[in-house]
């Protein structure tokens, strides 16, 4: 009995410690910093400045984001004694597990999603480095055909040519 409730105290406190903990942590440092940048946006416009709102809709987003998707994790961990003693067959289980992982590891993608929609500069700068990479990758692609059209115009001209000569011939 007494192991029994040190492993139930022990599975309850890594509960709060990996769900409850950082998703309140998150949601309590959202709302101050959106608190800060609503305060700058007043001071902003009083000056006569402006200050954008994506700064406070990525915060915004991001947080949301992150607090939705924790949520299977968080629960899963608060009722992982309910769980586990469940009569659930153990595929059910480990398909509700990896939902879970999934749902959380959705969290990570999606900032790269949000930062596009709402910063324009990180916009442009994906936009840039994709379009390096096609013509990069263009080039490469290219280089590579050429390459292969010379190895084949090689082989057509010596029947008895060897794969390896035309290999290094095509290089």
């Amino acid at each position: 009995v007494n192991a029994y409730v040190a492993t139930n105290a022990y599975v309850t406190a890594h509960a709060y410690i990996t769900g409850i903990v950082p998703a309140f942590t998150i949601i309590l440092t959202t709302v101050f910093i959106l608190h800060h940048l609503y305060k700058a946006r007043r001071i902003s416009q009083r000056s006569g400045g402006t200050l954008r709102w994506q700064g406070m809709a990525t915060v915004a987003a991001t947080a949301i984001v992150y607090s939705v998707s924790i949520i299977p994790a968080a629960a899963l961990n608060l009722f992982w004694s309910h769980f586990a003693e469940s009569n659930l067959s153990l595929s059910v289980k480990v398909r509700i597990i990896r939902a879970s992982h999934f749902i959380t590891s959705l969290n990570i993608m999606s900032n790269c999603y949000i930062y596009c929609l709402t910063i324009p500069s990180f916009r442009e700068f994906v936009k840039m480095k994709a379009f390096l990479m096609m013509r990069s990758l263009s080039r490469c692609l290219y280089a590579q055909k050429i390459s292969l059209n010379a190895s084949e115009s090689v082989n057509e001209v010596d029947g008895n040519a060897s794969p390896v000569a035309v290999e290094t011939t095509g290089l």
